[in-house]
């Protein structure tokens, strides 16, 4: 169940979800925890980052925090919290038009958050944790659902704010055709837990859980409780043929693909030449090199009763 320490809850909404429904879903969340005796307030995001400056700041005292919005409020609610030593727990309301992570808690959908908020059943969860070259040298930063270099990278530049509008759930199909477009496969060099491998790669994803990219079993069998993180590797040089394979994504069954490399481990590093942009849940941040490590159990969050493979609105 949800911590007792207080019953204080923070919601942080970027109110652009869900084409400009994001504040009406959270004044929704607001209700169901007050008509359960929680003294719940809004905080309004309106600009990247700020969702992690308000989970960070404004969270002391408070037992939940709900993120409302998409997988990059969730993704930055996370960041903030992971800067406490004392953690409230996380609920997710899906509202924007990724839903992964909610898909992954067994939340499908605006309803069924809300009904979590209700039931408040919690699991501990694991994050990733990347370090990366930015602009002003190496940095690192959490992660709560998935990282990617090469093609992955590619696919979430041209997932536009435009495209997003006007493609939706389809988003990340179109971001692929477009992404495939301008992708030449570099040479990379990659370790899984010691083990080495080198060569030109169209895509490396390095996963903390099962469902991404708009509801694909990008890496099946994973789990954001299982203390690993799922790594594929995409061998080959032609773009064309990694676009044709990415068909079988959301059946999980490219894993099974001669020319993917489909593992798990705790630590992660990959190398690049040239260097490549890194995908940190649905943003680029940074680029190669870059090091990997699971961190078990590492924030509480709410869950809920449905099976991971749900549909979104």
């Amino acid at each position: 169940m949800i911590p007792s320490r207080s019953h204080a809850a923070i919601v942080i909404v970027n109110p652009k979800a869900g084409r400009g429904d994001g504040g009406s879903v959270a004044r929704r969340a607001v209700d169901r925890l007050t008509t359960h005796g929680w003294d719940a307030e809004v905080l309004s995001t309106s600009r990247p980052g700020e969702a992690t400056a308000l989970a960070r700041d404004e969270s002391s005292g408070a037992s939940l925090v709900v993120a409302v919005g998409g997988d990059g409020t969730a993704s930055e609610v996370a960041e903030g919290l992971m800067s406490l030593d004392d953690r409230p727990a996380m609920a997710v309301v899906p509202a924007g038009s990724g839903c992964d992570l909610a898909r992954n808690l067994g939340i499908g959908g605006i309803e069924a958050g809300l009904d979590a908020l209700e039931a408040g059943a919690t699991r501990d969860m694991d994050l990733g944790r990347i370090e990366l070259q930015g602009e002003d040298g190496a940095f690192s930063r959490y992660f709560v659902l998935t990282t990617g270099t090469g093609f992955s990278a590619s696919v979430i530049r041209s997932a536009t704010t435009r495209v997003k509008r006007l493609f939706r759930s389809k988003t990340y199909a179109v971001a692929g055709v477009l992404g495939a477009v301008r992708y030449r496969p570099p040479m990379m060099r990659w370790s899984v837990d010691g083990e080495t491998g080198e060569g030109r790669v169209f895509n490396v994803v390095v996963s903390n859980a099962e469902i991404e990219a708009g509801g694909a079993r990008m890496s099946p069998g994973a789990t954001a409780f299982d203390g690993k993180l799922w790594v594929a590797v995409w061998h080959g040089s032609s773009a064309l043929a990694g676009l044709w394979r990415m068909r079988l994504i959301f059946g999980g069954s490219h894993v099974e693909h001669p020319a993917i490399t489909y593992t798990a481990g705790s630590v992660v590093t990959i190398d690049s030449d040239p260097p490549v942009g890194i995908q940190v849940d649905g943003e680029v941040p940074g680029r190669t090199p870059a090091r990997f490590e699971v961190v078990p159990g590492a924030l509480r969050v709410v869950v809920g009763q449905a099976p991971g493979l749900t549909r979104c609105p």
